[in-house]
C-alpha cells in the first residue's frame, strides 16, 4: 500500500518576511510566522528552494483535521476570488454598456 502524502506546517526562520510563489498560491510568511501547506505544495520547486536556503523550515506534518481545514480555506478563497472577478467583469461590462 502506498504511503499517503501529508501537508506540512512551515515556519519563517528569517528576521524579515519571506514570499513563496508556488504554482497553487502565493504565501507570505512574516518573521516567526507558521502556515500550513498542502501535500502537493510540499513538492513545489519554489518551496523547496526556500527550504534549501533555510528561509523556511518544516515544523511538522499536518494532522488530517488540519489538512481538511486548510483545503476548505483554500476552496473558500478560490470562491471569493472568482466572485470578485465576476463582479469586476460585470461592472466593466455595465460601464461599457452605459458609455456606448
Amino acid at each position: 500500500m502506498a504511503k499517503q502524502r501529508r501537508g506540512m506546517l512551515i515556519k519563517n526562520t528569517n528576521d524579515r518576511p519571506v514570499d513563496i510563489v508556488m504554482k497553487t498560491r502565493p504565501i507570505r510568511l512574516n518573521p516567526g510566522e507558521e502556515k500550513f501547506i498542502t501535500a502537493d505544495e510540499v513538492r513545489d520547486n519554489a518551496l523547496r528552494e526556500k527550504l534549501r536556503v533555510r528561509a523556511v523550515i518544516i515544523v511538522r506534518p499536518s494532522t488530517q483535521a488540519e489538512e481538511d481545514t486548510l483545503m476548505q480555506e483554500i476552496e473558500e478563497e478560490a470562491l471569493r476570488a472568482a466572485a470578485e472577478a465576476a463582479e469586476a467583469e460585470a461592472a466593466e461590462n455595465a460601464e461599457e454598456a452605459g458609455g456606448s
